[in-house]
């Protein structure tokens, strides 16, 4: 999954098929989005507690839009291996979902 836009109150993600269960209407779920790195710094993230407000399915495409409310979120340092990146071609920076 990566984050194509996220703001204070929401975020949209882009939820590649992946053959696992997608979240339903109504779903908590905390997700972790991965910030930029930069030299001389630590990994950090963003962590979301969110409800899933949306999904829609494109027809005919492996793609699934999920739309996120934001209920909390903090700044923190990021935990874990990192998360694969998309190709630069393409928007968005790898989410991960607990």
């Amino acid at each position: 999954m990566f984050t194509e836009n996220i703001s204070r109150d929401g975020m949209l993600l882009r939820w590649e098929d992946t053959g696992g269960r997608l979240p339903g209407v109504g779903e908590m779920l905390i997700v972790e989005v991965e910030l930029p790195e930069r030299e001389g710094f630590e990994r950090r993230c963003i962590r979301c507690q969110t409800t899933v407000a949306r999904v829609h399915t494109e027809p005919d495409a492996a793609v699934v839009w999920v739309g996120l409310r934001i209920h909390a979120m903090e700044f923190r340092v990021a935990q874990g291996a990192p998360v694969h990146r998309e190709p630069l071609s393409q928007k968005g920076y790898g989410s991960r979902m607990y």
